[in-house]
């Protein structure tokens, strides 16, 4: 009861969550100010069994703490087991340790809120797992290792577990669980972008999109990278990674 009094405070009709989507990227557009949805986001990762590590509401940013996914399959308590269930045949066979992220900001109409969601995944210890390479500027990071995979599959792969985890907060936020299903499979599929090359043999990036949305896409694809935001300065549009 306590859960359906909170979840009626979020949305005011069954219908205020909708899916978009770009690419293979996919974020939950909810009719609800990012006041009342972070308390929920919170819930929802206790509610899956997993520690939140950190939490910076005035980035919009939640991530949990590293997850041993092979102690999960092997979690004989089904504190963990139960809660991930058919999520495990996703985990199934990939890096040993993954962490997810929460990023929210304010959506384009007025009260809504757009929720991402993206995961990390190393094999063995997470300082183990990352391509490095030495620079003049010293040793920098340029994301993680594959592990034998190819990018096409793991991509897809990824892809689907975060896509579940967006299906999940739904119900949690208060949509019937076939109703989640079908928004995740048909979802709003906005227009891509492109790669513009110029004389000079540069190349700059041109998306579709007003900047509002163009400010959300670049902040979840440094999310995918790898990369950590520190601080952003969105009136000059600039994040400090």
């Amino acid at each position: 009861e306590g859960q359906e009094v909170g979840v009626e405070k979020v949305l005011v009709t069954p219908d205020g969550v909708r899916l978009e989507k770009a690419g293979a990227q996919r974020w939950l557009v909810v009719n609800s100010p990012a006041e009342k949805v972070w308390p929920v986001i919170l819930e929802f990762w206790t509610d899956q069994g997993f520690a939140v590590r950190s939490e910076n509401a005035q980035l919009g940013v939640m991530e949990t703490e590293w997850i041993d996914t092979e102690a999960i399959k092997k979690d004989e308590t089904g504190n963990l087991g139960d809660r991930f269930d058919k999520m495990l045949d996703k985990l199934s066979g990939y890096a040993d340790k993954k962490k997810f992220r929460t990023r929210i900001d304010r959506g384009n109409e007025a009260n809504t809120t757009e929720i991402y969601m993206t995961h990390r995944s190393v094999s063995g210890a997470p300082d183990d797992g990352k391509n490095r390479v030495r620079t003049n500027m010293g040793e920098i990071e340029t994301g993680y290792k594959l592990e034998g995979k190819t990018a096409v599959a793991e991509d897809v792969r990824e892809a689907e577990l975060d896509a579940e985890l967006l299906r999940r907060l739904m119900v949690k936020l208060g949509v019937a669980e076939q109703k989640s299903k079908e928004i995740i499979a048909q979802g709003v599929t906005l227009k891509r972008a492109e790669v513009i090359k110029e004389v000079d043999g540069s190349a700059t990036l041109k998306l579709n999109d007003p900047f509002d949305r163009a400010w959300r896409r670049v902040g979840l694809a440094l999310d995918r990278v790898g990369f950590v935001i520190e601080d952003k300065d969105r009136s000059n549009g600039i994040f400090f990674v």
